[in-house]
C-alpha cells in the first residue's frame, strides 16, 4: 500500500517507510533524518522491546512489545486525509504494569536537526548545536512545529491537547526528542490505552511499507571494471614514498612527548600508515610474497601488521601447541626480510589465535575469551604464552641474520591481541576460570562490565602487563611494546595499568555488524549512518589515548555493506593528523595469499575485494603518513581520576562530542581539567588555521592542506577546500585532490583527483530502502552509485593542464574536456565513463 505524507520540498528525496515494528522511519536519500514510534519506558527507565510484527495491506502494523516478561498488545495505523498523515496507537497489555512513560516518541537525527526551531504550543526552543543544553519543556498542549533553517518543517498536532516532553537526548547519544501523548504510572491488565498524533511536511512524499531493496545494474548504479594490480609508474603507484631498508635508522622509540622517532633522530616525529595482513596472507608462500609486497608499497603504505601469525607457525602436527613449524616459519622470515628490505615496519601480535589442545596445560577446552582471562591469574597458561613468544622472538631469520628480538624493522609487539578485561564478562567464562578470578580479585565478584568491576580487572591486568613485558625484556628485545586493544569502554581504567607499556593502541569499527549466522553470515545488521552524523563516535576513540604515551590504531574500518564506507579514508586521516596520533593500520588488506589474484565481490571487510574501501585508503595516506596535514596544537588533556573512574564512555565527555576534528586530546589520571566543554557552535567546528572545517548539521567536511584538499558533501552542497572546489550532483561524494610529486597543488606537475560515492554488488538485497539489515551480498560485477561532481581547480598557471580518466590499475582511458580560465579549470568528474559504461574513481591532472 502507497499512501501520501505532505513532507520537505522537491529539492529533497525524502520518503517514508513504516516497518515491522510499528515505526515510521524519515529517509532523505536513503539517510535516517527521523524515527517517529511508539515507546514505553518500565518504572526503572528501561525501554520495552518491540517485536517484528505483522504489517496489514491498509496501513496498519500488528506487533507486540515486551516490558519485563509481560507482552503488550500493539495495532499502530498510518491513513492520509489531506496531506496530513494520522498516526493512531492502541495498546494492551497482557497484566498489569507500571511505566514512567508510554507515548508517541519522535527521535529527530541532530545532523540533520541541529540548528533548527521548535515551537512546541507557543513557546520556542532552539535545537542547538553548542553544548546539549538544560532546555526540556514539559506541557499539555496541540500544536508542535520543528523547522530547520531551509525552510524544512514537520508540524504536529492533535484535536485535543495531550502531555508532551521536549528533550534534548543528545546526552544519551539518541538526538532530539519529543514524547506527545505521555501517559505514565499503573496500567491494568486489559486496558486500551490510544495515542493519536497528526504529522504534516511541506509537499507530498511517498509513504509506505517496508519492501525489498536489490541493487541491480543501469538502476543508478554503474559496474566497477575489476582489477588485480596497481600499474608501476602510474598516479596510482605511490611507492616513490617508501625508502629502504627499514631500521638503518636505529630503533622506533617512544618520545617524552607521547610520539614516535627513531633513536638516531629523536626529535623528528615519525608517522606509520599501513594495513593487515592476516592468517596465510601474513605467513605467504615464496612466490607470493614479493607480489603483496609490490602492491602494499605501490599503495603508499610504509608499515604493515602481521596478524594471527602465531596461529599460522604453530606445529599443528605436534602434540604441544608452542612448538614452531620450521617450513612456516620459514616462509614467515622470508615474507621478513623482503619487508625490510622495501622499507616497511612491522607490528607484531605475540599471541593472537593459538589455542592450547585440549588438556595440555589446562583441564578440558580453552576459547579465546576463558584463555586470555586465565592469563591474568594463571601461570600454566602465562608460561604456555611465555615459551612460544620467547622461541619466535629469539630464532635466527637466516635472510636477515637476526632474530626478531634484535631486529629494528620489526618495531613494535602486541603482548596479546584484544586483551581487553571488559571482555570477560561473567557470562562469557567457564565456572572454574570464573572462580579462579574472583579469588585474585580478593573474594570479591567478578563483573568488568561495571564502574568498580573495571578498575578491579584494570589492577590485574597490570599485574599481568608487568610480567609479560619482563618476559620479553628478558629475551633482549628492545621493540615497543603495548597490550589491550580491544575498545575504549575501559580506556580510563587502562590508565591505571599502562606503566609497563610503551605505546596505547586500540581498535575501532563503526558502525559494527550485527550476525546472527556467525560473522560474515547472512544476515547482517547494520546500521547506515557517516562519522560525520555522529561525531561522538570519533570522540569515543580518541579518548582512548593516554596522555603521555604514544596512540596507535591497529584495527579501524566501516564495513561493507555500509553506504559511507567511501569517507572513511578522508575522515580518518583528518582525525588521526588533528590528534597526532602515531600509526593507523587498517582492516583487512588480506587473508590468503591468492587474494587479488582474482576480482571477488564484496564480503564484508576485506580491502581488496572493495574497491571503494581500497580507493579511499590513499585520503588517509596522503593527510596522515604524508603530513599534508599536520598540527602543532598543546594536547588538552581530560582529567579522569583512576580510583574514580573504570568503566567509562568518553562520547559523555562535553569535548569528545564534537571536538575532535578541533585539537589533539588525551586522558589521565594525574593531571589535566575535568571541567571540559563543548566547542561546537550550531553543529559547527572549524579550526582556526583553516585546514578542517565540519558541518556536522549537513554532515559536511572541508580539508585544506598544501598538498590535499579534500569535500564531503551531499548533492547540491558546495563545498570549498584550499584550491578545490567541489558540488556534488545526483548523489552524495567524497572529493580530493593530491599532488602525487608531493609538492604543492598550485605547483605541481602531476596530481591525482579522486571521486567516490557508494559500492555494492550486483544483487546485493536489502529487508527495506533503510538498508539496515542485509539478506543478499550480492556478487560481481561491483556497482557504483552513479554520481556527478562539478570541479574547480584554482591554479596560477593553466596553460598545458590535462585531465585523464584512469582505471583502477591506474592507466588512463580517455582525456577529459575542462574549462580554462587564467586562474583556474573546470571539469565534470562523472561515476559514469559515457564511453565504456563503467564507473571512474580517478583522474589524474597533468601540466
Amino acid at each position: 500500500m502507497m499512501l501520501v505524507l505532505a513532507a520537505f520540498g522537491s529539492a529533497q528525496r525524502l520518503m517514508g517507510i513504516y516497518q515491522n515494528d510499528g515505526s515510521l522511519q524519515l529517509l532523505n536519500d536513503g539517510r535516517s533524518v527521523g524515527l517517529i514510534r511508539f515507546w514505553i519506558f518500565g518504572s526503572d527507565w528501561l525501554p520495552a522491546t518491540p517485536s517484528a510484527g505483522m504489517i496489514g495491506s491498509n496501513g496498519s502494523v500488528t506487533n507486540t512489545f515486551d516490558l519485563n516478561g509481560t507482552s503488550i498488545n500493539v495495532q499502530t495505523t498510518f491513513s492520509t486525509t489531506n496531506g496530513v498523515t494520522t498516526i493512531t496507537v492502541n495498546a494492551t497489555p497482557s497484566a498489569t504494569i507500571t511505566t514512567q512513560s508510554d507515548n508517541i516518541n519522535f527521535l529527530l537525527d541532530p545532523a540533520y536537526w541541529t540548528g533548527s526551531t521548535a515551537t512546541l504550543n507557543g513557546t520556542q526552543r532552539s535545537l542547538s548545536g553548542a553544548a546539549v543544553p538544560a532546555n526540556d519543556l514539559l506541557g499539555v498542549g496541540s500544536s508542535f512545529s520543528f523547522v530547520r533553517p531551509d525552510g524544512v518543517r514537520i508540524n504536529i498536532t492533535n484535536d485535543t491537547p495531550q502531555p508532551f516532553l521536549y528533550q534534548d537526548s543528545r546526552r544519551y547519544n539518541i538526538g532530539y526528542e519529543f514524547r506527545y501523548g505521555i501517559r505514565s504510572g499503573i496500567w491494568p491488565g486489559g486496558q486500551t490505552r490510544t495515542y493519536t498524533a497528526k504529522i504534516s511536511f511541506d509537499a507530498p512524499i511517498p509513504i509506505a511499507p517496508a519492501g525489498p531493496m536489490t541493487i541491480m545494474p543501469n538502476n543508478g548504479w554503474v559496474g566497477v571494471a575489476p582489477t588485480t594490480t596497481i600499474e608501476a609508474g602510474t598516479a596510482l603507484d605511490w611507492s616513490i614514498f617508501l625508502t629502504g631498508p627499514s631500521g638503518n635508522r636505529g630503533w622506533l622509540m617512544s618520545t617524552t612527548g607521547g610520539q614516535f622517532a627513531f633513536t638516531t633522530q629523536p626529535n623528528v616525529v615519525q608517522r606509520f600508515n599501513g594495513t593487515n595482513l592476516s592468517f596465510d596472507a601474513a605467513v605467504p608462500s615464496k612466490a607470493e610474497a614479493p607480489r603483496i609486497v609490490n602492491l602494499m608499497a605501490r599503495m603508499g603504505y610504509n608499515s604493515v601488521r602481521l596478524h594471527h601469525v602465531d596461529a599460522r607457525l604453530n606445529a599443528l602436527w605436534a602434540n604441544d601447541s608452542t612448538s614452531i613449524d620450521n617450513g612456516q616459519l620459514d616462509k614467515f622470515f622470508y615474507f621478513l626480510s623482503l619487508l625490510k628490505q622495501r622499507g616497511f615496519y612491522v607490528s607484531l601480535d605475540l599471541w593472537s589465535f593459538r589455542l592450547p589442545k585440549d588438556n595440555e596445560i589446562y583441564p578440558g577446552n580453552l576459547d579465546q575469551f576463558n584463555y586470555k582471562a586465565l592469563l591474568l591469574v594463571n601461570s600454566a597458561v602465562r608460561n604456555h604464552w611465555a615459551n612460544f613468544a620467547t622461541q619466535l622472538l629469539t630464532r635466527v631469520n637466516p635472510y636477515t641474520g637476526m632474530a626478531i628480538k634484535d631486529d629494528p624493522s620489526v618495531a613494535w609487539l602486541c603482548l596479546v591481541n584484544e586483551n581487553d578485561p571488559v571482555a570477560f564478562a561473567p557470562n562469557k567464562l567457564r565456572p572454574d576460570v570464573l572462580s579462579q578470578l574472583q579469588v585474585a580479585n580478593g573474594g570479591k565478584a567478578w563483573d568488568p562490565t561495571t564502574d568498580a568491576g573495571a578498575r578491579d580487572a584494570a589492577e590485574l591486568a597490570k599485574g599481568f602487563q608487568a610480567w609479560a613485558v619482563s618476559v620479553v625484556r628478558q629475551t633482549g628485545a628492545k621493540q615497543l611494546i603495548t597490550d589491550a586493544n580491544v575498545g575504549y569502554l575501559t580506556a580510563t581504567s587502562a590508565l591505571r595499568g599502562t606503566q609497563a607499556v610503551d605505546y596505547v593502541d586500540t581498535h575501532w569499527y563503526a558502525p559494527q555488524p550485527t550476525y546472527t549466522n556467525g560473522e560474515g553470515q547472512i544476515p547482517v545488521r547494520l546500521e547506515n549512518w557517516s562519522l560525520l552524523q555522529r561525531p561522538y563516535e570519533l570522540g569515543r576513540v580518541a579518548g582512548t589515548r593516554i596522555a603521555g604515551k604514544p596512540f596507535t590504531l591497529s584495527e579501524y574500518s566501516t564495513v561493507y555493506p555500509n553506504q559511507y564506507r567511501s569517507e572513511l579514508g578522508l575522515v580518518i586521516g583528518t582525525l588521526a593528523s588533528v590528534q597526532q596520533w602515531s600509526g593507523i593500520w587498517s582492516f583487512n588488506f588480506m587473508d590468503t595469499d591468492q587474494d587479488m589474484k582474482t576480482a571477488e565481490p564484496c564480503d564484508y571487510i576485506h580491502l581488496w575485494k572493495d574497491p571503494i574501501s581500497l580507493a579511499s585508503e590513499r585520503a588517509a595516506i596522503a593527510l596522515f603518513s604524508r603530513s599534508d596535514l599536520r598540527t602543532t596544537d598543546a594536547l588538552n588533556v581530560v582529567n579522569l581520576p583512576s580510583n574514580q573512574t573504570g568503566n567509562f564512555d568518553m562520547s559523555m565527555n562535553p569535548f569528545a562530542r564534537s571536538g575532535a576534528f578541533l585539537r589533539a586530546f588525551g586522558i589521565s589520571a594525574t593531571s589535566g581539567s575535568s571541567n571540559q566543554t563543548d566547542p561546537m557552535n550550531n553543529g559547527q567546528i572549524v579550526r582556526t588555521d583553516g585546514q578542517v572545517a565540519a558541518d556536522f548539521n549537513n554532515m559536511k567536511l572541508c580539508v585544506s592542506t598544501q598538498n590535499t584538499c579534500g569535500v564531503i558533501a551531499w548533492p547540491d552542497q558546495q563545498g570549498t577546500a584550499g584550491i578545490l572546489t567541489a558540488t556534488a550532483r545526483v548523489s552524495r561524494a567524497t572529493v580530493w585532490v593530491s599532488s602525487v610529486d608531493r609538492k604543492p597543488i598550485n605547483q605541481s606537475r602531476r596530481m591525482l583527483l579522486t571521486h567516490l560515492t557508494d559500492v555494492q554488488n550486483a544483487g546485493a538485497t536489502y529487508a527495506d530502502p533503510t538498508r539496515e539489515l542485509m539478506t543478499n551480498y550480492g556478487d560481481l560485477p561491483h556497482l557504483a552509485k552513479d554520481g556527478d561532481v562539478e570541479v574547480t581547480l584554482r591554479m596560477p598557471q593553466t596553460q598545458g593542464v590535462r585531465v585523464f580518466r584512469l582505471d583502477m590499475a591506474g592507466r588512463r582511458t580517455q582525456q577529459v574536456t575542462i574549462t580554462r580560465t587564467s586562474t583556474s579549470i573546470s571539469f565534470r568528474a562523472t561515476m559514469r565513463n559515457p564511453a565504456t559504461n563503467s564507473a571512474t574513481f580517478y583522474y589524474e591532472i597533468v601540466r
